[in-house]
């Protein structure tokens, strides 16, 4: 799984008083907002991406860390990206994959319920 020095690496290049910065100001309501969203707030490991209502927040250990007031999606993008590499890809492929599976479904019902594939029917008897 993911390791908590990818995390403190990530600090040491970015600044921890950035990191102090963005903490102190957001620690009360976030800890607020997941306690009224634990179904939705899985941990999975000591550090971790989660979407909590669309909000992309880091944690590591205990400590919580919001990114989405203080960085732009791209800048958010290119933090996933190093932090978690492939794995981001995978998960995306994965939801691509899921909703090329409902769209072929609803084609397929589509398809059955045609006027041409009911008049085949009609002919056949």
């Amino acid at each position: 799984m993911l390791n908590v020095d990818l995390a403190i690496n990530f600090i040491k290049e970015n600044g921890a008083k950035k990191f102090d910065l963005i903490w102190n100001n957001i620690k009360k309501d976030l800890f607020n907002e997941i306690e009224t969203n634990k179904k939705e707030a899985e941990i999975k490991s000591d550090f971790f991406i989660s979407m909590i209502n669309d909000e992309k927040l880091i944690m590591i250990g205990n400590e919580i860390w919001d990114l989405r007031e203080n960085y732009s999606l791209k800048e958010i993008g290119v933090i996933n990206v190093n932090v978690f590499g492939s794995q981001i890809e995978k998960e995306d492929d994965q939801e691509l994959l899921k909703a090329n599976d409902l769209t072929l479904d609803e084609e397929e019902d589509e398809v059955e319920d045609s006027p041409v594939f009911e008049n085949n029917e009609e002919e056949d008897n």
